[in-house]
């Protein structure tokens, strides 16, 4: 073997056992997809094993308060909601504050169009899943990878309008879908 040669088989071995291990993915996950067919609790399992997350929540060791590190948990929950409860008050005293502080503003006149039916969601089908699948940009970076979804769809699409529907009718949602992780991106 000469270095060219040697490298062009490495090259073509390489792209061989990605595809084999792409295609194995894909068929471990189909099948784990069936064997939790019609149970929520193991469908997220599934989707979650996929994200690679665990049902834990990891949360920060310390939190750093008026330049002071404070690593006591109880504290560290009381100054998080004291921050997300004041945050509404504050955008409220901003709001109004060439207001009169003597008159009186009364609620109705924000309620302009009253709504006296109730709210009626349809079921999420597949044909909804497969076309928000297909919209995904494939270069952008999810818990799930877009191309892993869009590679899977015809099986992800039934499971998940199912799923989703399922979650809606019974108002049991992951604790996961609650959660977002924010990241500040500050641009010079």
């Amino acid at each position: 073997f000469n270095e060219a040669e040697a490298g062009s088989e490495y090259k073509n071995y390489r792209t061989h056992l990605r595809k084999l291990i792409r295609f194995a993915e894909e068929n471990y996950h189909i099948e784990q997809f069936n064997k939790a067919k019609g149970n929520i609790r193991k469908c997220w399992k599934v989707i979650n094993n996929i994200r690679c997350k665990s049902s834990t929540l990891t949360l920060p060791n310390y939190l750093e308060i008026n330049k002071l590190l404070v690593t006591n948990r109880r504290v560290m929950v009381d100054k998080f909601n004291q921050y997300f409860v004041s945050v509404a008050s504050e955008l409220n005293d901003q709001k109004y504050i060439n207001m009169d502080p003597n008159s009186t503003v009364d609620f109705k006149q924000f309620l302009k169009n009253k709504v006296n039916s109730s709210i009626f969601l349809s079921n999420i089908d597949e044909v909804e899943i497969r076309h928000i699948i297909k919209g995904l940009n494939i270069n952008k970076s999810s818990d799930i990878s877009p191309k892993l979804l869009k590679i899977l769809e015809l099986q992800f699409s039934v499971d998940l309008g199912e799923l989703f529907s399922g979650c809606m009718r019974c108002g049991v949602f992951p604790d996961e879908l609650g959660l977002a992780e924010v990241i500040p991106l500050f641009k010079g």
